[in-house]
């Protein structure tokens, strides 16, 4: 017996964006963390021994599902719901990719900012960077530098590298000194985070970043840090399937061995007893499956989040 955790990010009818499924499970043998684009920008009915909850999914917006069997293992749930859909694992995702017009003016005021800084006497010697501080944002806003960093010669260090992917650097990349901090609102998609319903505990919410959920953490005395990395979102399933299904909420504090702990709880008799009793219920069709992020019909509440970006711990 098993739950699968789909998150469902449906996208404005007006745009050339795709809709997007992401599903995550807890399972010991391997991480499970896939994208599928849906047939008809809904949760796909399976049937069999695979029940749901039920989420009416009309305007666009974030929207999660809870996939149940009492037989079947979470690999088996996930086959059976991804059937039929495109696999975004393979094909890439178009949220993922900046306007190829301001990609090139990005990268033409970045080289020429590290043209300058090029000295001939040193330039085997030391390493250049040029200042985030620097950049000019209206040509080259942060979320275009970080799928630059994704995708393109561009590494980025220092002390606010917390929401880029890290990389070793080569020689030949551009490279950037993160020393500024930049609003959170700036980097996630649409400008909103979804708060969990257990806010005030641990002050944690959730938001797409980079066309993948992610999760983040507010300290009142530090600013937003990631619990999630950015390019290494195969590695937290079952931290995004925990946050959803979850019932310790003072876990998420216990920030430097989180994956860890999680883990462990999932691995527990009593999470299995717990696991249980959501099996049940999804089965059984009741209308109280304990979800931490949504209202009743299974939709994220948008909030416009306050506060800059935390440095690295």
């Amino acid at each position: 017996m098993a739950c699968v955790v789909a998150f469902l990010l449906k996208s404005w009818i007006r745009t050339t964006l795709v809709d997007q499924i992401t599903l995550v499970a807890n399972n010991a043998q391997e991480s499970i963390y896939e994208m599928y684009e849906p047939r008809d920008g809904k949760f796909p009915k399976v049937g069999g021994d695979i029940q749901m909850t039920n989420v009416d999914v009309s305007a666009s917006g974030t929207y999660i599902s809870v996939y149940c069997s009492k037989t079947l293992k979470s690999r088996d749930i996930v086959n059976k719901i991804s059937r039929g859909m495109v696999d975004l694992n393979i094909q890439p995702n178009n949220r993922l990719f900046p306007d190829s017009e301001q990609f090139h003016l990005c990268l033409e005021s970045l080289a020429d900012m590290d043209k300058k800084l090029c000295n001939p006497y040193l330039l085997n010697v030391f390493k250049r960077y040029i200042s985030w501080s620097k950049i000019n944002i209206f040509i080259c806003p942060p979320e275009i530098i970080v799928r630059m960093a994704l995708h393109y010669g561009i590494t980025v260090v220092g002390k606010y590298q917390n929401f880029v992917p890290t990389k070793k650097e080569r020689k030949k990349d551009l490279s950037i000194n993160a020393d500024k901090q930049f609003k959170i609102s700036e980097l996630v998609q649409d400008r909103f985070v979804f708060r969990g319903k257990n806010w005030s505990v641990n002050s944690v919410a959730l938001a797409w970043y980079h066309g993948h959920p992610h999760l983040f953490q507010w300290k009142d005395d530090h600013g937003w840090l990631p619990l999630t990395r950015i390019s290494q979102e195969h590695e937290y399933g079952a931290l995004l399937f925990y946050y959803v299904l979850g019932n310790d909420h003072e876990i998420w504090n216990s920030r430097n061995s989180l994956s860890t702990e999680i883990n462990r709880i999932l691995e527990s008799v009593q999470w299995q007893e717990h696991e249980k009793h959501i099996i049940d219920l999804v089965v059984s069709g009741s209308a109280e499956v304990p979800l931490k992020v949504v209202d009743d019909l299974g939709k994220l509440k948008p909030t416009a989040p306050f506060g800059l970006i935390g440095e690295k711990l």
